[in-house]
């Protein structure tokens, strides 16, 4: 795979007819994904396809605007961190102006978990085969120091049946080991509008106001909460605690989660021991590592 420098580059004059960013030496063709903080288009350069994100700004709102860059720009560099086969691989951050950033990543040609979900559940097999190998790319990750703090099936693109993490937007650096490079930015801890960025039903009951809920401060565990969420659903169909935003989930601070036989009588109790390790309310009661809940899931097989 070619690398694409991390360089400055012109943006042009800006077209408002055109409903893609300009980038020197980019042809973008389509819009491929979005979210809260970015867009993300399909882009040829020199013949080669890449995904490429670009930072979503809000009109008329320069603080938030201020905090979408500085995430941007430490999204941009943990992503580069990791040469992992179920992590994407990011390529390049182009700063084209002070407010025009880009993010070059492997075009993944695939279909997203969420879509998958949408139409099916997944036989035991291939859930766990999934899990697995998320498991694998979040012990990557939570080595590097990093806790994704977004792990759902919209961030895992499965290609040729391999899962794919991505998107590290709401990452958040907790230890920085001696072998990583996070360049010259210096990261402030960042704040975020009423305190909270994530998706409610894959997100660990600490993640939001933990202080209030008798819960401590979050750690890497929430990722593997996410996890079991995830492998819940694979097998189940539903999730544990079905909501529209934080409003409808008071029974996930103060209540364990239902079992995942109740959904599905064919899911083995070892099984189903492991998931509900995984989606413990409690963190104290989860599985420690990536690898730990690895290990119990390959007993499994």
């Amino acid at each position: 795979m070619r690398t694409v420098r991390c360089r400055c580059y012109p943006a042009g004059p800006s077209d408002p007819q055109s409903k893609f960013p300009i980038l020197h030496g980019f042809e973008f063709k389509r819009e491929i994904g979005h979210g809260g903080m970015g867009i993300v288009y399909l882009a040829t350069h020199d013949g080669q396809d890449y995904a490429v994100k670009a930072i979503h700004s809000v009109p008329d709102d320069p603080d938030r605007n201020m905090l979408l860059d500085l995430r941007f720009c430490r999204e941009a560099s943990i992503a580069s961190q990791f040469n992992h086969p179920n992590i994407v691989h990011t390529l390049g951050f182009i700063a084209s102006n002070p407010t025009n950033h880009f993010l070059v990543m492997e075009y993944l040609n695939g279909v997203s978990l969420e879509t998958l979900l949408r139409a099916t559940r997944l036989d035991t097999p291939t859930a766990l085969s999934v899990t697995l190998k998320l498991c694998d790319a979040i012990g990557a990750v939570h080595v590097a120091g990093i806790i994704h703090c977004d792990v759902k099936p919209a961030n895992v693109i499965i290609v040729d049946g391999v899962p794919k993490l991505i998107d590290f937007g709401l990452a958040k650096i907790v230890n920085i080991p001696t072998s990583a490079n996070f360049g010259d930015l210096k990261y402030p801890a960042l704040s975020v509008p009423n305190g909270f960025f994530g998706t409610p039903i894959y997100s660990a009951p600490e993640q939001k106001h933990p202080s209030a809920h008798s819960l401590p401060k979050y750690d890497s565990r929430v990722d593997i909460y996410s996890l079991g969420v995830i492998l819940y659903k694979m097998l189940t169909g539903v999730v544990p605690f079905p909501c529209v935003d934080w409003r409808d989930l008071a029974p996930k601070y103060f209540s364990d989660p239902p079992h995942p036989c109740i959904h599905c009588s064919g899911i083995p109790k070892k099984l189903d021991d492991a998931i509900m390790s995984a989606i413990a309310r409690d963190p104290k009661q989860r599985f420690n590592s990536a690898a730990e809940m690895s290990a119990a899931l390959s007993a499994c097989l």
